[in-house]
């Protein structure tokens, strides 16, 4: 039974380690921030007087070949991703990141890059590169299950006419019956005079006792 409550244990943390589930939903926010800004700050260079800054024409340039207009934004995520990875598919295949990062300042490409790793990652369309893995709490909950279930029936053959031995027997099936009279105290909302004082709370490194 130690054995299967350590296993549960292991499990248990290994669990609350692994990174929670990424939000579509702020995913899709931060690309959808991510590239507007991006594309502000070309519009905004593309503004100034081509006269008297003539990279501004370049800017223009830049726009209409990475995105003249923005409502893939607001298209659905798996098709977002779609259009984001086209987009930025360009970019390297033209080498256009060098004159982006001059006009626009380097920060707002990388940015865009990260974003988009992070929402193929939230959307399942790409791995996380910590491979994170699903932990499987229930086959060691049930094994445990079955070890108490085992040792219940283990200590109860145990009993007889012994007043010593039916102490003992009491002693080591207690824990199981105060785990059952607060299962029964919190279904039925309380009750009694004087309830019991509410055991710590257990966590993945709750120490377990050694067998003697």
């Amino acid at each position: 039974m130690r054995h299967d409550t350590l296993a549960l244990q292991a499990a248990w943390a290994k669990s609350d380690a692994a990174p929670a589930p990424a939000d579509k939903r702020k995913a899709d926010m931060r690309i959808d921030n991510a590239w507007a800004i991006l594309l502000d700050r070309l519009e905004a260079y593309a503004s100034l007087p081509a006269a008297k800054f003539p990279k501004a024409a370049r800017a223009r340039e830049l726009i209409n070949s990475i995105s003249k207009d923005r409502e893939w934004l607001k298209a659905a995520y798996e098709a977002e991703w779609a259009e984001s990875q086209k987009r930025l598919k360009k970019i390297d295949d033209e080498d256009l990141a060098p004159d982006v990062d001059a006009l626009a300042g380097p920060e707002f490409l990388v940015e865009v890059r990260s974003a988009h790793k992070a929402y193929g990652i939230a959307l399942g369309v790409t791995k996380s590169p910590e491979g994170a893995e699903e932990v499987n709490l229930a086959d060691p909950l049930r094994a445990l299950a079955r070890s108490i279930a085992r040792y219940g029936v283990a200590v109860a053959g145990m009993i007889d006419d012994d007043p010593a031995t039916l102490a003992v027997v009491r002693k080591a099936l207690r824990p199981i019956d105060d785990f059952r009279e607060g299962q029964a105290r919190r279904s039925s909302g309380g009750g009694g005079d004087a309830p019991a004082p509410a055991p710590a709370p257990v966590t993945p490194t709750t120490p377990v006792p050694e067998v003697k």
